[in-house]
């Protein structure tokens, strides 16, 4: 029976991305980044247990992960209202109906899984004896850059939403813009880390003063 546990929990994370695959390229469906978003979620935080070996969550109790993702999708929702309201991006396939699968799945689980992945290039850079603040720069620069790159390569082949304009410059290679798949995806992942960040310092800060 564990091993069966074992199995469904590391076997699902790719089976969600592959029909998201399906969903992208065979079924065209804007909707693809729901299941995108929890596949690569549970890939990352399978690979950061194998990177770091410990959970990504470890020592959080249900109160920790639930401000987690509320603060999260405060932020996301916030996030997006501007983004809309400033005309950097739209979604020409949605609608109201679809505001609960795009705020969380595709934006606060979206968020979480490039925060995993810069966290997992940390303690991948960690393990080559460099400093905390070149591993942090090294993952947020390499690996975020290139799965901000691998999503958005997905994307353009449905437009499950669009980037229209960016601030600074709209200079695009090809279908992308350039501050969009730098800066924009670094924030995707500096975000969610800085929340993150807070509410770790406090469970470490609760366990002090229990102890």
């Amino acid at each position: 029976m564990k091993n069966l546990k074992q199995y469904i929990k590391h076997s699902s994370g790719p089976l969600c991305l592959l029909i998201s695959v399906f969903q992208t390229f065979i079924f065209k469906q804007p909707h693809f980044y729901t299941l995108f978003s929890i596949g690569f979620y549970l890939i990352f935080l399978d690979l950061y247990e194998i990177v770091s070996r410990k959970k990504f969550f470890q020592g959080w109790g249900k109160k920790e992960k639930s401000l987690y993702y509320l603060f999260l999708l405060g932020a996301s929702v916030f996030t997006d209202f501007c983004g809309m309201k400033l005309g950097y991006w739209m979604y020409p396939h949605y609608t109201d109906l679809d505001t609960f699968l795009k705020y969380v799945f595709e934006w606060t689980i979206a968020l979480s899984y490039h925060l995993v992945s810069l966290m997992v290039g940390i303690e991948y850079f960690k393990r080559l004896k460099l400093s905390e603040s070149v591993s942090f720069f090294l993952s947020l620069f390499l690996i975020v850059t290139v799965v901000g790159f691998i999503t958005e390569t997905f994307n353009i082949f449905v437009y499950s939403w669009r980037v229209l304009s960016m601030p600074f410059s709209n200079y695009m290679i090809g279908p992308y813009f350039l501050i969009f798949q730098t800066v924009g995806y670094w924030l995707m992942a500096i975000i969610p880390w800085l929340i993150y960040i807070i509410i770790l310092r406090k469970s470490y800060k609760k366990a002090e003063i229990r102890n």
